[in-house]
C-alpha cells in the first residue's frame, strides 16, 4: 500500500472502531456488546499494523 491509500484505510478503520464503541455503548443485548468490542479491537489491531509496517507490505 502506498502512503495515500494507507491514510485512507487508516481513517476508515478508525471510523469503524468508533462505530464499534458506539455499538458497544448503546448495546442492550450481549451479542451487540461483544460485536462492538470485536469491531473496536480489530480496528485497533489493523491501525497498529499499518503504523508498524509504515504503509508497506511485509
Amino acid at each position: 500500500m502506498n502512503t495515500i491509500s494507507s491514510w485512507i484505510v487508516g481513517v476508515l478503520m478508525s471510523i469503524m472502531g468508533l462505530l464499534g464503541l458506539l455499538l458497544t455503548s448503546r448495546a442492550v443485548e450481549p451479542e451487540f456488546y461483544i460485536m462492538g468490542l470485536i469491531m473496536f479491537g480489530f480496528a485497533v489491531f489493523f491501525i497498529w499494523r499499518l503504523i508498524t509496517n509504515g504503509g508497506y507490505k511485509d
